[in-house]
């Protein structure tokens, strides 16, 4: 809700929500929390990459963003990071819930 003042009236102006964003912060500017362990990092190339936790540039990766799933990490707009992880074999504690 944002306040503003037009001839000397005051009015609310409601903003519109905008979608809620895959993930969470960071807990600080090297860890993910351990719920959301998938390291989301913005590359030179201007794009975003994500680091599984495997990844060995993994420690090195400053997150952006955090991640449960390598799924919710896509949605977001993110792709896997090269030279380590591949999305063939994730961790089962990184797969998202089947849904049925």
């Amino acid at each position: 809700m944002t306040f503003m003042t037009v001839a000397g009236v005051v009015m609310m102006v409601s903003a519109g929500l905008a979608p809620e964003r895959p993930g969470v912060p960071p807990r600080d500017p090297w860890t993910c929390p351990s719920s959301h362990p998938i390291k989301n990092y913005a590359s030179a190339s201007g794009g975003y990459v994500y680091y599984l936790p495997d990844h060995p540039f993994y420690e090195e990766a400053s997150p952006e963003r955090c991640y449960a799933s390598q799924e919710e990490a896509e949605r977001d707009g993110s792709r896997p990071a090269g030279g380590g992880s591949r999305r063939t074999a994730p961790p089962a504690a990184l797969r998202a819930p089947a849904s049925g």
